[in-house]
């Protein structure tokens, strides 16, 4: 149950942000604290949001061929190693979610 919590963290900090601006530099403590707080916050579970998704990304990226195969296509064509990027895009790629 990590997104709940980065997208609540994402709507206080904006909104920590614009009370910022609206408060002036004489009663910003209160909001400042709640600012920093909040992006803290945002940055831990952002980061275990996207550590989370790590292990799926190898397998999402690699191609589908059989190992073999693979590996004589990378040595038949120049670049063909890069080839794998086009073909398992993210917006392709019904796992990404």
């Amino acid at each position: 149950m990590i997104a709940p919590v980065v997208v609540i963290s994402t709507v206080t900090v904006f909104v920590s942000r614009i009370l910022l601006l609206l408060a002036g530099p004489n009663e910003r403590d209160q909001y400042l604290t709640i600012h920093k707080a909040s992006f803290f916050v945002w940055l831990a579970f952002t980061a275990a949001h996207v550590l989370g998704h790590l292990p799926g990304l190898s397998h999402t990226l690699r191609p589908a061929l059989p190992r073999s195969e693979r590996r004589a296509r990378w040595r038949a064509r120049p670049g063909a190693g890069l080839s794998w990027l086009a073909r398992s895009s993210p917006a392709r790629s019904s796992r990404w979610c």
